[in-house]
């Protein structure tokens, strides 16, 4: 239910600024981000309990690019 309440909103923004994308194409692409956000958030944590690396003291460091 958030998912379709995120992808709406995202979707009257890009028509706002005059961008038409069909929601199933905005559905696709957020997938794949989340997806890609997850799976970065799994190996920093999987690395950092390996102490591999080092964990940050500033969590914005690694969730912003």
């Amino acid at each position: 239910m958030l998912f379709n309440s995120i992808t709406f909103l995202i979707f009257l923004i890009f028509v706002e600024v005059g961008i038409n994308l069909q929601v199933s194409t905005l559905k696709i692409i957020l997938s794949a981000n989340i997806s890609f956000y997850t799976f970065q958030a799994l190996s920093y944590s999987i690395d950092v309990y390996r102490k591999q690396i080092e964990s940050t003291k500033n969590i914005f460091n690694d969730t912003l690019p």
